[in-house]
């Protein structure tokens, strides 16, 4: 289990530097154990963010996928409807080199 925080705990001693007010962080998940990883983030940080009174928490989740062959129209198709039905706010699909770098990143007009 993960540490939480006691109710007990006393707030900063006067004099003390403020406490900070924003958390962020960013982790890479493998496509093959992510889902476990995702629930042990939220047990281990977002639960803990959100006990504190006042706190907004929030989860952007970011996916990158690339292919040296390409997408086929199907699975492009699938995504796209799949991603809209989700309510990604962003995605698209776009060629990048065998690096993984996409052309825009390059500055490639393409």
């Amino acid at each position: 289990d993960f540490d939480s925080p006691g109710d007990d705990e006393p707030d900063p001693a006067p004099g003390r530097p403020p406490l900070p007010t924003r958390y962020w962080g960013r982790v890479t998940l493998d496509s093959l154990h992510w889902t476990r990883a995702a629930a042990d983030i939220a047990d281990a940080i977002v639960n803990q963010l959100a006990r504190t009174d006042g706190a907004r928490v929030e989860i952007t989740i970011e996916v990158e996928g690339t292919a040296p062959e390409g997408f086929d129209e199907a699975t492009q198709r699938t995504v796209r409807e799949n991603a809209a039905t989700l309510k990604f706010t962003t995605g698209e699909f776009e060629d990048c080199d065998f690096a993984g770098e996409a052309a825009s990143e390059r500055g490639d007009d393409a």
